[in-house]
């Protein structure tokens, strides 16, 4: 899915299955993202607040800043 621009925050996207999505210049911050899974996503400039991604599935997944994150590949 692409959600590009959009303000979202504070959704309810636990368990959400947002591979390969694209999260671009949006605002996610203080959303529940609870076991939801980033795998190759991009959130390229996104605003988000680090509690938002605490129990994501980050797995090459492009940060807000642009750098590339691994941390979940192994869940």
């Amino acid at each position: 899915s692409n959600i590009n621009g959009a303000d979202i925050s504070g959704a309810v996207l636990k368990d959400a299955h947002m591979n390969s999505s694209k999260v671009v210049n949006s605002n996610i911050s203080n959303s529940d993202m609870t076991g939801a899974n980033l795998y190759n996503a991009d959130l390229t400039g996104t605003k988000v607040s680090k509690e938002t991604l605490n129990d994501a599935v980050l797995c090459k997944t492009i940060m807000p800043s642009g750098q590339l994150d691994d941390s979940g590949c192994k869940r």
